[in-house]
Parts: C-alpha cells; structure tokens; sequence
C-alpha cells in the first residue's frame, strides 16, 4: 500500500470518527439520548434476557450461511461455520469500516475451498441480502397488517411503512432479475468477460437449489424477530414499551443504517435513526434503547475474540493473523 493510500485511508477513518462523535454529541445535548434512564437499567435483570436473545439469533444466522456453502460444494460442519461467523463478528467491532465481518468470514472461507472460490465467496453476498429481505419483508407485513386494520395508520407510520415496502420492492425486484434468464443475461454482459462464466456457474447452482434458498429465507426471518424482541426488552428496561408494529417497521431501517459506512460500527447513525424513527412512531427513547441494544451486541462480538483465541488452528486450515 502506497503512503498515499495509507494516508487517504487514516483522513477516511479520522472523518468517520468525528461523525460518529458529533451525531453522538447531538442526541446527547438535544435530550434524544438520556443516559440516566440507561445507568438505572444496568443491574435491571432484563439483561438476562437481552443478552441472550441476541446471543441465540447468532445460531440460525449460522445454519443459513453453512446451507449457502452447501449449495457451493463447501462442505463445512455447523460448528466450523459458527467459528467463523463468530469471529467474523468480532473483527467487524474491531477492524474500521464496516466490512470487517465480511473480510474475516471470506479470510477463513478462501484459506478453506480448494476449488471454487467465487462461489464460496457468493455466499456472504447472499447471506446479507436475504438476512436484508427478511427484515424488510417482517416491515412491510406489519404496515400491511396496518393498512388492514379498523383505525387507519398515521402520516408517520405510512412514510416508515412505505419506505420499508419499497426497498422490498426494490431488493425483491433484483432477485427476480437475477433469477430471470433474459435479465441475467444482460447483467452479465457488464461482467468482463474472464469472469462471467464463473459468475453464471455460480448463480445457476442458486438457482438450482431454490426450495433450499426458500428455507434459508425462512430461517433469516429468526435471528431478526430474536433482535427485534430485545429491542421490546430494551425498551421495558428503559421505562419506554415497545409495540410489535414499531420494532417491525423500526428496526430494519435501524440495521440499514448502521452498515452504511458513514461512521465506525454506525456508531451514532444506528442511535440518530433509532431516534428519529421511533419518535415518527410516537415511543421516546430511541437512541437509548439502540445503545442498550449495541451494549449486548458488542458483548456477543467480545466474546466472538475469545472463540478466535480459543480456536486459533484450528478454525481452519490457517489463523487470522
């Protein structure tokens, strides 16, 4: 790497940590982030079932991704693969940007696939968008549910509502023209050309197996509606309960904006959303319960370092190192 791309990387980190700071400050001094009803909650016992839902949201996400590899020829044991997500987890708290787990997860994945590596590597692309449909499909069931209702939804909850069908729309509308023979054909056409016969190889074996990519997408529906629920827990820790229609429509757009890479970790963007979301939806405390939230997250990414200490050697044919 050149100085100057070092350099340029260093003024990319130093931007994305003040941003974090200064969303940060602002929910502080606006009164959006009170950390007083947080500190109450510390030793509340809620945090037994907190911490636990997110940690268990950990295990479907694991079936999915060994199903995918699967589907590749990677014949990896569920043990094998929730090392790696694991540890994926705990290089996205500590590596900047926000690719971290998806640099740690496609490490282990390569050093571990003698043949088709593209494939293999397919798999955390596909794992993301149908963990994204799965949240984004939750959102528009619960405003279709609203539609449908005695007492029509307010302004707020129709532009969340909206806005949730609608990169549904648009995530869904990708698939069927990747999965459409003429569309995909045109899509591959901007692939250069080495690589599009391995592109092509790889999505006809998706779509060979698509009972088996309808289970994955029913499996990523778990570990969210486990997040989901914390975020009630979080939210009754915090003397602020959460209705079902709110985490639904919520929460989705929260996890959307903390991997945009604006800030570290969206530290401060999934707290600044959080806010001004379930304010639209009339619950206070948003940025509160979001950081409560993240306290476990970050506690289940900890103990992913641990798992890559205890397992160095043998998480694969090669360390992280």
């Amino acid at each position: 790497m050149t100085h100057k791309s070092r350099t340029r990387r260093w003024i990319s980190r130093a931007l994305k940590l003040v941003v974090a700071v200064l969303l940060l400050g602002w929910l502080t001094t606006s009164g959006r982030l009170d950390f007083s009803p947080l500190l109450q909650a510390s030793l509340s016992p809620l945090h037994l079932v907190g911490f636990p839902l997110v940690a268990l949201s950990i295990v479907p996400s694991t079936m999915r991704w060994r199903w995918l590899l699967r589907i590749q020829g990677v014949d990896a044991g569920f043990r094998q693969v929730l090392t790696w997500l694991w540890i994926g987890e705990f290089f996205a708290l500590t590596l900047p940007g926000s690719m971290g787990a998806e640099l740690a997860r496609g490490f282990y994945v390569v050093r571990n696939t003698e043949r088709d590596r593209l494939g293999a590597l397919s798999t955390l692309l596909l794992d993301r968008v149908l963990g994204l449909f799965a949240a984004l499909f939750l959102g528009s069931l619960s405003f279709a549910v609203s539609l449908l209702g005695d007492d029509p939804p307010d302004a707020a909850l129709t532009v969340v509502g909206v806005a949730v069908t609608l990169l549904l729309l648009a995530v869904g509308g990708f698939s069927l023209g990747v999965a459409g023979r003429p569309t995909r054909a045109l899509m591959l056409r901007l692939v250069p050309k080495r690589f599009s016969d391995s592109v092509e190889t790889v999505l006809s074996s998706y779509l060979a197996q698509k009972w088996l990519l309808a289970r994955c997408f029913v499996l990523s529906l778990v570990p969210h509606l486990l997040l989901m629920l914390a975020f009630m827990v979080a939210g009754e820790m915090l003397g602020t309960p959460l209705q079902w229609h709110q985490v639904l429509l919520v929460v989705p757009l929260v996890l959307i904006a903390i991997v945009l890479p604006i800030s570290p970790g969206g530290i401060g963007v999934g707290e600044t959303a959080a806010s001004v979301l379930f304010a639209q939806l009339g619950a206070p405390n948003g940025a509160a319960i979001m950081l409560l939230v993240r306290v476990w997250l970050i506690l289940l990414q900890l103990c992913g370092g641990l798992v890559y200490l205890a397992s160095s050697g043998n998480a694969g044919s090669h360390s992280l190192r």
